[in-house]
């Protein structure tokens, strides 16, 4: 239905308190980041309060978000106190790796990000769609993995819908705001997942700005219902 209301995602979150908070606003999931040197990262400690904290007070999905991360690291990540929902893969990993790894973990959601420049891009997320249960789209960045406030063409993303029709649930990001929703009713992604243009400062994140994302967010499927 395109009047059904967009999933949120909060992504970067680097304080417990503060994932709360922003989970109580009715976003349905949260993401943390596990890549060493990106600014958003946070160590075992606080990501495990924050997925512990989130588990107990919520049912908001948690989200790892990891590249290309060895078997070890996994069996670390995902066993014990505070541990993710939902890994999003943010690396090189390829279709195969990612169709193994959700075999390994059944009971893990596996999203994979695919960082597109255009049409050649297409091929590839007709390759991964069966390998994970959902996809994320983000824009292209040599320096970055995502985080970038890099926004893709409407235009362009209304090709690449036509593409994914039938397939995976896909999520929308880069760049994500509230000024920027109105420009996308044409597309109906599963979600939205938003970081950098809601933040004070890397990991921090400016509350109002996520209470307009939510805003509208509801407000586009009235309009659109």
């Amino acid at each position: 239905m395109s009047g059904q209301a967009l999933h949120l995602k909060i992504c970067g979150l680097t304080d417990s308190a503060q994932a709360c908070s922003i989970a109580a606003l009715g976003v349905q999931a949260i993401g943390v980041i596990g890549v060493e040197g990106t600014p958003r990262y946070v160590c075992a400690e606080i990501r495990r309060e924050i997925y512990a904290r989130l588990a107990a007070q919520s049912t908001v999905a948690r989200v790892w978000v990891a590249a290309d991360p060895n078997d070890n690291d996994l069996d670390d990540v995902l066993s014990g106190q505070g541990t993710p929902s939902v890994v999003q893969l943010h690396g090189q990993e390829s279709e195969a790796r990612c169709a193994e790894l959700r075999t390994r973990y059944p009971d893990i959601d596996w999203w994979k990000a695919l960082r597109l420049r255009g049409d050649a891009g297409l091929e590839t997320i007709h390759r991964y769609s069966n390998a994970v249960d959902a996809l994320l789209i983000d824009a292209w960045s040599a320096d970055q993995l995502g985080g970038t406030g890099h926004q893709l063409d409407p235009t362009w993303l209304k090709h690449l819908q036509d593409e994914l029709t039938g397939g995976r649930p896909w999520w929308l990001a880069g760049g994500i705001c509230a000024e920027w929703v109105p420009k996308l009713d044409a597309l109906h992604p599963f979600g939205l997942d938003a970081s950098s243009r809601l933040e004070i400062s890397p990991g921090v994140k400016d509350l109002a700005r996520v209470r307009a994302l939510v805003q509208a967010v509801e407000d586009r499927a009235r309009r659109l219902g």
